[in-house]
């Protein structure tokens, strides 16, 4: 932990709006957007994955910052147009998307499509014949050898994608390998290495040049995936993996493939450092001989993607107004909920934290809220700030809304 203070516009959030609260640096995910364009190939693609951070102020954001959007859902796309990004800047993926989400991208003017059976295929190809539209389709392609990252998408079997040869079967059909543009890969995500990065992707540009022979004519668009990293809730910085650009490019070089042809996906890398989240210490208590210092914020607001936690950090790395202390006995930082895995760390060096103290955890800005059981126990949504040039520039909350239904 650190013993950075709490900046004046962290205090001046507090102040306003209360805990917890989020708040997002505009600033920082232009320069995460920067950072990100200049390692990649050029003349290469990037699409940023609204899954990681969906807040409409910073996708505004990641557009002005010349990336395109990557959604999965209806509620992503209406982000997608509330943000006025055009429906050519936006690739639909998704292992479930049915006829209905299909019609409604097509009409709103979504001209790239992941497809990930041959059952989608179809759909997609009827749906956007009623429109009088060619989009571009993308297969996506399954590896059973695949890299084993923070959180892997391929080596086994799985939901996403299609394998190689169910690929070139469909491609083998002359009806719908014509409507077929490109292929998808998305192997990995937060990879631990660049190693790992490189291998993942070496392998994804040698099966898209197999299935390139397949169809018998140039792909329009080899979507390699992302697996770029970033820190989740800890004080490192993000840093680029090195060599990826130069790994990719020799091989797209050896099979021929242009650099112009590929692009890359992104949410964690763009969105992490952005985000901050402030909580308070609304009680502490010693129990068993272990201290137990509770906030008004837990896994409800910081799940880290998932239930299980596997993307959580062992510790949740922390700042506060004054120098923490190590203790003798272990200590808990845990969250309000009625559950005992609502734990955000256990430390030695919360003793000198009491109720009422403010503290912030870091680079939370990819996979923090929307990846949370928000509706858990019914607790109030945090606010969040959105920020540039060090001033406040918006200040929303997410709200849970029951409402009638009308019959289908």
């Amino acid at each position: 932990m650190t013993s950075r203070a709490l900046s004046p516009l962290e205090t001046e959030v507090v102040a306003r709006w209360g805990t917890p609260a989020y708040l997002y640096d505009l600033d920082e995910v232009h320069r995460s957007c920067a950072r990100l364009r200049a390692a990649l190939p050029d003349g290469s693609r990037a699409y940023y994955s609204l899954k990681a951070n969906p807040h409409p102020d910073v996708v505004s954001a990641v557009a002005d910052a010349g990336m395109d959007l990557e959604v999965s859902s209806l509620g992503e796309l209406a982000v997608a147009v509330r943000c006025e990004v055009p429906g050519r800047e936006i690739i639909y993926t998704g292992p479930g998307k049915d006829r209905r989400e299909l019609k409604a991208a097509l009409r709103i003017g979504v001209q790239t499509f992941s497809v990930e059976s041959a059952c989608q295929l179809v759909d997609l190809v009827d749906a956007a014949a009623k429109y009088s539209v060619g989009p571009r389709i993308l297969l996506r392609i399954h590896l059973m050898d695949g890299a084993s990252g923070g959180l892997h998408m391929s080596g086994a079997p799985s939901q996403f994608g299609m394998s190689i040869g169910e690929a070139e079967r469909l491609l083998a059909n002359s009806g719908l390998a014509e409507q077929v543009g490109g292929v998808h890969f998305f192997p990995l995500s937060n990879a631990r290495d660049a190693d790992e990065l490189i291998y993942s992707m070496r392998l994804s540009i040698a099966a898209a040049a197999r299935l390139q022979v397949c169809a018998g004519r140039p792909f329009e668009e080899i979507d390699l995936g992302g697996g770029f990293p970033a820190p989740f809730a800890e004080t490192e910085e993000a840093h680029l993996l090195p060599g990826v650009s130069e790994a990719v490019t020799a091989q797209l070089d050896r099979y021929g493939l242009p650099a112009g042809a590929v692009s890359f996906e992104s949410g964690r890398y763009v969105a992490a450092t952005c985000g901050t989240l402030l909580a308070r210490v609304v009680d502490e208590k010693v129990s068993g001989g272990n201290r137990f210092v509770i906030l008004d914020t837990g896994i409800h607001h910081l799940a880290g993607l998932a239930a299980t936690r596997r993307m959580f950090p062992r510790d949740v790395a922390i700042r506060a107004s004054h120098e923490m202390q190590l203790g003798a006995a272990r200590q808990f930082l845990v969250g309000p909920l009625c559950t005992p895995v609502d734990v955000l760390s256990k430390r030695r060096d919360l003793r000198d934290l009491a109720v009422g103290d403010v503290i912030a955890v870091d680079n939370v800005g990819a996979y923090g809220l929307t990846a949370s059981p928000l509706g858990f126990l019914s607790r109030p949504t945090p606010a969040e700030v959105v920020t540039s040039g060090g001033e406040i520039v918006s200040a929303t909350h997410i709200s849970l809304v029951r409402e009638p239904l009308l019959d289908a």
